[in-house]
């Protein structure tokens, strides 16, 4: 997985928190650095070469969970270069000059020399996705980061427990805790900062109908049914509800992020 730019980490968390729609780009861009593109680097692209390389037609679609593209194609720079300079960072950027950081990567240090061939070969540029999103989210922030495909656009999403991990196996407790199901939980996030976000106000289940395991929380985009977006273990172990009791989040314990 490349790194996301702080950039794409505040897109991505408001997405997933239904504040905002994730931003349109048609084509990704691919450009090489000295230095951490995201503290500072040095961009050596054109000191190589005409500029950056369009990689969108050439990597493949994220489908079916497979959170992964890889360029099916070599990505050729240059026959030639320019002139001398050093490769240690490549860096994706939705524009062919300017625009915003999208993701980066450390890569193996090259000296490059005046007349050198510089490209990448078939199969070797991996986009993958991991962490707590769903695989319906992964393979849309893939194609996103690859310039393939858009986000759907936002909707209300919807706070959801689970007794066992959504994605694995595990049984959806909402409705035994609260008749009324899941709770739509849009409006108690602050909005993303720092590639980060947290609820800013309580988000409320009301006293338990009945009794419950909860070990994971999730986020969709319907109430019921919808698409899971992303979902957590909670913090510790599995509590267990008891009818009568209050369930409730309070400030600042849901926590959403990206890396």
């Amino acid at each position: 997985m490349a790194n996301l730019s702080l950039y794409t980490r505040n897109k991505l968390v408001d997405w997933i928190n239904g504040k905002a729609n994730m931003p349109a780009h048609a084509t990704t861009y691919l450009a090489l650095f000295h230095g951490d593109p995201s503290s500072g680097g040095t961009e050596t692209t054109t000191t190589i070469c005409a500029g950056r390389v369009a990689v969108s037609s050439t990597m493949s679609s994220s489908t079916g969970g497979a959170a992964s593209s890889t360029n099916g194609s070599d990505i050729s720079f240059t026959s030639s270069a320019l002139a001398d300079s050093v490769i240690d960072y490549i860096a994706a950027f939705d524009a062919s000059t300017s625009g915003n950081l999208i993701w980066y990567k450390a890569i193996t240090s090259n000296n490059v020399y005046a007349g050198n061939m510089v490209k990448f070969l078939t199969g070797t540029l991996v986009v993958t996705a991991g962490g707590d999103l769903s695989a319906y989210s992964k393979d849309y922030l893939v194609n996103w980061l690859t310039g393939k495909a858009d986000f759907p656009a936002t909707t209300n999403r919807y706070y959801s427990l689970w007794d066992g991990a959504p994605a694995g196996g595990g049984v959806e407790v909402t409705a035994t805790v609260r008749p009324a199901g899941r709770i739509m939980f849009t409006g108690s996030m602050a909005a993303a900062s720092a590639g980060g976000a947290s609820n800013s106000s309580v988000i409320d289940f009301g006293n338990a109908s009945g009794s419950a395991t909860i070990a994971y929380t999730a986020a969709h985009d319907g109430n019921p049914g919808g698409n899971l977006i992303i979902s957590h273990a909670i913090t510790g172990s599995a509590q267990t509800i008891t009818a009568g009791n209050p369930v409730r989040v309070p400030v600042s314990s849901e926590a959403v992020s990206a890396s």
